[in-house]
Parts: structure tokens; C-alpha cells; sequence
């Protein structure tokens, strides 16, 4: 009877913890992928699987990622669509910048906040510029070059006043003045 209980026990607990929950959703997602018919259902999964993966995963998706991204983006004339495929592509590089950071790697985290910036740029996406300026800010204050860092602070603030975004520039003061 104790052998039953603790089998029961412990198929609950391995089944019901989030380790495996994750590996099951992380399994259906890599096999939605391999019989994904279509390019853009392909782009969704791997949304779904960088959001999902562990971080020392996100390059593995990330890369096929963004090369499926660019080659839907090639020759595309429907602005929505487009606009669409950036903010995918948003995502793919919010994972990156996130992966260089965990693993020490401030050249490759500088350069994907960059790439971040410039795509949202693209986007003409006023609260993620303001956010991307004051993301590049906290980096360079993280590795104490305080000159830059403000510069991009101020960046941002002026970026809020042409705008005319008051909430932005009052957030951007406030941010600083910590």
C-alpha cells in the first residue's frame, strides 16, 4: 500500500511540476514547427518558443527566427503586414539582448539594444524608442559609464518632449533622478 501511495505521489508531482510543463509545451511547440506548413505560422511558433524556452535556449530559435523574419519581410508591400513581421522581429531581439546580458556578453547586449532601438524606430513605436533609450541608459550605467548613460537619459527625455508626451518626459525625469 505505501509503494501505491508514494507511485501516486510522485507521478503527481513530476507530472504536475512546472519543469515538465514546460518540456510538454517546449515538445509541442518544436513539432507544431516541423509540420508547419505555412511561413508565417512557422514565425508564430517560434515567437511562442522563444517566449517559452530557457534562456540559454534563445539563440537556437532566435536565428531561424529572424532569417524566416527577413525573407518574409523581402518584397513586402502591404504596411500592415510588414508592420506586423518588425514586431515579431522585436521579439527575436528582445531575446537575444536578454541572452547576452544573462551570459556576460556586453558587446553583443550593447549592439542587440541597438538593433531594438533601430527597429522600433522603424515602427515609429513612441513608447518602445522611449523604453530602448532608457534601456541603453541602465547599460551603460551598469558598466559605469555614467557620461553616456546620461546622455541617452537626456535622449530619451527630449525624444518624449518632441512627442509632446508629458507622461514620458515626467517618467524620463524621474528615472534619472534616481
Amino acid at each position: 500500500m505505501k509503494n501505491i501511495l508514494f507511485i501516486i505521489f510522485i507521478s503527481v508531482f513530476v507530472f504536475k511540476s512546472p519543469i515538465y510543463s514546460q518540456n510538454k509545451t517546449m515538445d509541442s511547440l518544436n513539432l507544431a514547427l516541423k509540420n508547419a506548413k505555412h511561413d508565417t505560422t512557422r514565425l508564430r511558433i517560434y515567437v511562442a518558443l522563444c517566449e517559452e524556452c530557457e534562456l540559454q535556449d534563445n539563440l537556437k530559435y532566435t536565428e531561424p527566427a529572424l532569417k524566416l523574419a527577413n525573407s518574409l519581410l523581402q518584397g513586402l508591400k502591404n504596411e500592415k503586414a510588414k508592420k506586423s513581421l518588425l514586431r515579431k522581429k522585436a521579439i527575436f531581439y528582445s531575446c537575444r539582448t536578454a541572452y547576452y546580458q544573462q551570459n556576460g556578453d556586453s558587446s553583443n547586449q550593447r549592439r542587440w539594444l541597438f538593433i531594438e532601438l533601430e527597429n522600433y524606430i522603424q515602427l515609429n513605436d513612441t513608447n518602445e524608442i522611449f523604453s530602448k533609450y532608457l534601456n541603453i541608459s541602465a547599460y551603460y550605467f551598469d558598466y559605469g559609464n555614467t557620461p553616456i548613460a546620461i546622455k541617452y537619459f537626456d535622449k530619451a527625455i527630449q525624444f518624449a518632449k518632441q512627442m509632446n508626451n508629458k507622461k514620458l518626459v515626467s517618467y524620463g525625469n524621474f528615472q534619472m533622478g534616481q
